[in-house]
């Protein structure tokens, strides 16, 4: 599971990097899926943005001043 997970190669490939046949992997993989919690029944708590002191909100360069040739440099 980890192996096609993490590489996100197909079944087919991971069945073929351990030796075995490509349904052996699919039938783990279904296996784990039906053992997800239901999304429609997650809702989140919190929503954040994530700030980056160095550029402002979420990384904008709106906080800089502009550069020659930067788009905003209208001079």
């Amino acid at each position: 599971m980890a192996t096609v997970i993490g590489s996100g190669r197909a079944a087919a490939g991971a069945a073929t990097s351990f030796g075995v046949s490509w349904w052996l992997v699919q039938r783990a993989l279904d296996s784990a899926a039906l053992t997800l919690p239901d999304v429609d029944a997650l809702a989140p708590r919190m929503l954040g943005i994530a700030m980056n002191t160095a550029t402002g909100p979420c990384g904008s360069s709106a906080t800089r001043p502009p550069r020659p040739g930067n788009a905003m440099n209208h001079g």
